[in-house]
């Protein structure tokens, strides 16, 4: 591994020449201190890799990617342009991040008093272990404190807002537009659909299947099978749907029959 000149300017980043072994690095790319750069990466133009950060063998990092002190990315990632990751996130290896993604960004925590909201520091971290695949315009919540957690092999789609402390398991897939709210822990080999939401502070056990457009209100076992808003078990869910299409015709006859009922009273 090389790591970056100690020599810098005022603000500790410089351009830099600096070559890896089998890598590339472009002119542009701006480096800062103790960066430890690892072989055959190849860094892009305008990247910027601040202080601190450790990037190990077979990176690739795209154009206009920020990268903060103290990141560490592994072996075999790839982070396509215009991917943002904030300070002190570790990213696993072989991790695909696609651009536009922000990873480490502040979780949403407020406190009101006397009708002012004040902003709760988010002083945790995020960790994206190996084999995960993160889609474009994600965004991923650094803890209030502690992590907020992807873990092996979970696939995020486009679109997808995780919020702060939330644990997703191994395996899991979730798709498009789909919205977690803070402290939820998501269960291994699960699957979420598009759009679904998921509230704040519940768990989702292993292997549970959410349809999309789902409202997911309260935890879910092992293996449970759920759509609807709130999300009910499928079948249940399908029954409620089939009256529902059933239901205007159901009123049309009871307003016959009340009709009739009240003739017959006069």
């Amino acid at each position: 591994m090389l790591r970056s000149p100690v020599a810098m300017g005022a603000n500790g980043l410089q351009q830099t020449d600096i070559l890896v072994r089998n890598g590339f690095v472009h002119h542009t790319a701006i480096i800062g201190k103790d960066v430890t750069i690892g072989d055959d990466v190849r860094i892009n133009a305008f990247a910027v890799i601040d202080d601190g950060a450790e990037i190990e063998d077979g990176v690739e990092i795209g154009h206009h990617v920020s990268i903060g002190p103290l990141v560490q990315v592994g072996a075999g990632t790839v982070i396509h342009p215009h991917v943002a990751i904030r300070e002190r996130v570790r990213i696993g290896r072989n991790v695909t991040i696609n651009s536009g993604s922000v990873i480490g960004s502040d979780g949403f925590g407020f406190f009101n008093n006397s009708g002012v909201n004040h902003k709760i520091p988010q002083v945790g971290t995020v960790e994206i272990e190996d084999n995960a695949w993160i889609g474009s315009n994600v965004t991923i919540d650094r803890a209030t404190i502690g992590v907020t957690r992807v873990r092996r092999g979970a696939q995020i789609h486009n679109l997808v807002q995780i919020g702060h402390n939330v644990d997703i398991g191994e395996d899991t897939v979730v798709r498009p537009r789909v919205g977690i709210a803070g402290s939820t822990t998501i269960g291994s080999e699960c699957f979420i659909g598009e759009q679904a939401g998921i509230i704040n502070h519940i768990e989702i056990g292993n292997k549970v299947i959410i349809h999309p457009f789902s409202g997911i209100t309260k935890t879910l076992e092992d293996g449970e099978n759920v759509m609807g808003a709130p999300a009910r078990p499928v079948d249940m869910e399908r029954s409620v749907q089939a009256f529902l299409q059933d239901l205007p015709e159901l009123v049309r006859d009871f307003q016959r029959l009340k009709r009739k009922l009240s003739s017959k009273e006069e």
